[in-house]
């Protein structure tokens, strides 16, 4: 279950537009399938490495190297009315004790402030003469979400070479599972015909070129991503290299069983994930 409570506002960290982020509460990782080079299919949450693009200006970053501009209830802003706590709801320590018409009033604003779904009050709608200005509720507009960097879009983005090396480091595994995509589809269809599907998998130079780059940035910048370094190694066909990085790994964790095993029958073809609420067990 995904549940989320308001609102981050996250700016660009190249030109400052403003972006809003649910604040994920709760949230489901499971997919309908997993891969060992981190790949997930039909993923009911995907993270998609945090990489994101500026909705304003196109701008490629991580989103924590964003701009923290605040926090909101709601999607929606009023230009002439900054987000904030309503006063009434900041009690101040010397206040008096309330009387009855000092709570009807609070109240009553509480309830105001309710209907308008945590925003604060509007500003007069009213013009000099009287009249209502239908103008004034044009200032609420809503926060754009920030865009997904397409697959289609990282060659270009990796290319481009101005990127720093974590964002680099993010968008070469995106790449990473992208080029290794078509082997998937055939894999599919081998299994679904009772073949073997991992002869089918051979790496282009395009691919090595990607995984040396990926494996010397993750080696650099991530070292604990063990299991991460191992599966590169194993796609490599450096299966000794392989096998030794996860030769004292935890026996729990499914990923990293299924590297090694695929490492010592010497299988370099990302395999699928097959975790124990997927496995079929018979009946009692």
């Amino acid at each position: 279950m995904t549940r989320f409570a308001g609102y981050r506002l996250l700016g660009c960290p190249t030109c400052q537009a403003v972006h809003a982020v649910a604040n994920l509460v709760s949230f489901n990782l499971m997919s309908f399938e997993t891969w060992t080079d981190g790949q997930k299919v039909h993923a009911l949450f995907d993270h998609r490495e945090g990489v994101r693009q500026c909705a304003s200006c196109d701008g490629v970053f991580l989103e924590r190297e964003t701009l923290f501009m605040g926090k909101a209830r709601t999607r929606w802003r009023n230009d002439e009315e900054p987000y904030e706590i309503p006063a009434f709801l900041l009690r101040p320590a010397n206040e008096p004790v309330w009387t009855v018409q000092r709570l009807r009033e609070k109240l009553g604003a509480f309830f105001a402030w309710v209907m308008r779904g945590g925003l604060p009050a509007p500003a007069s709608t009213h013009t000099d003469t009287g009249t209502s200005s239908a103008a004034a509720n044009d200032t609420y507009v809503e926060y754009p979400d920030f865009c997904y960097v397409p697959d289609t879009a990282l060659a270009g983005l990796i290319m481009h070479g101005s990127q720093s090396d974590e964002l680099m480091l993010a968008l070469r595994k995106l790449y990473w599972r992208y080029l290794n995509t078509p082997y998937r589809d055939t894999a599919r269809r081998l299994i679904e015909k009772g073949r073997d599907p991992t002869v089918a998998f051979m790496a282009s130079e395009l691919q090595t070129s990607n995984m040396r780059e990926l494996l010397a940035l993750l080696t650099k910048y991530r070292p604990e991503a063990v299991v991460t370094r191992a599966e590169i190694h194993r796609e490599l066909g450096e299966f000794t290299a392989a096998v030794e990085l996860l030769a004292a790994w935890d026996g729990s964790d499914e990923e990293a069983n299924t590297i090694l095993k695929a490492a010592r029958q010497q299988v370099a073809a990302p395999v699928p994930v097959v975790y124990a609420w997927q496995r079929k067990t018979p009946m009692a």
